[in-house]
């Protein structure tokens, strides 16, 4: 891991030093497959020994630097890598998440909440139609969802913490002016209520049941 993570720092250097060019931008794809690469080679050699704190702040300054790189990808034919860049990063965040809790680990708050807002501010720039934007920055909350602290502290990951409202707020850059921002944020704002209001409903529901069975 510390090898990827040297080699998308380095990427991400020689382009902050020279504006001419952007090394990290002409080998998007090769980028990609490096981090696919990783995750393949992580999974399978994965063991709860080398799963430690050192090893995830490698990985996180992989996907930052790598989210940084993405940056500067101009090119629309490129803008499917960066797609698939950011999916890969929250499809490996979602299973080291699951290896976290596997091995019963204790509660760890460490906050992941800038990869995911990066990857939602990249999602603003790379996907140019305002209903595609809403499908990828959907996609992007319900990887998000799983680090979202709650209320009872055994549903919290024990792996990371994403900070909602941070999140909330890159999503709503990401979506611009549109027209469709202000609906489709209120939408996430209303999800938790409903599900309240149902969770209600079914409780009421088993009570009444066992109201007549006493009848």
């Amino acid at each position: 891991g510390e090898s990827y993570a040297e080699i998308a720092s380095q990427l991400y250097q020689i382009d902050s030093a020279d504006e001419a060019s952007c090394w990290f931008c002409e080998n998007i794809a090769q980028v990609e497959r490096m981090l696919r690469n990783f995750s393949q080679y992580s999974r399978k050699h994965f063991s709860q020994n080398s799963f430690t704190q050192e090893s995830k702040a490698t990985r996180h300054r992989l996907y930052k630097d790598i989210l940084r790189g993405c940056t500067g990808v101009i090119s629309e034919t490129d803008h499917d890598h960066v797609v698939r860049v950011c999916n890969l990063i929250m499809d490996h965040l979602s299973w080291q998440n699951e290896q976290c809790h596997d091995s019963g680990g204790a509660r760890v708050d460490e906050d992941i909440t800038s990869l995911y807002v990066n990857i939602a501010l990249l999602m603003g720039t790379v996907v140019k139609s305002p209903h595609e934007r809403m499908h990828v920055l959907t996609t992007v909350h319900d990887n998000a969802r799983q680090f979202f602290a709650h209320k009872r502290r055994f549903r919290a990951s024990s792996y990371a913490t994403v900070d909602r409202a941070r999140l909330m707020g890159a999503m709503r850059m990401a979506m611009g002016g549109s027209e469709l921002t202000e609906p489709f944020i209120r939408n996430f704002d209303e999800q938790t209520p409903k599900r309240r209001v149902q969770e209600k409903t079914a409780m009421s529901y088993v009570h009444e049941m066992l109201r007549k069975r006493k009848k």
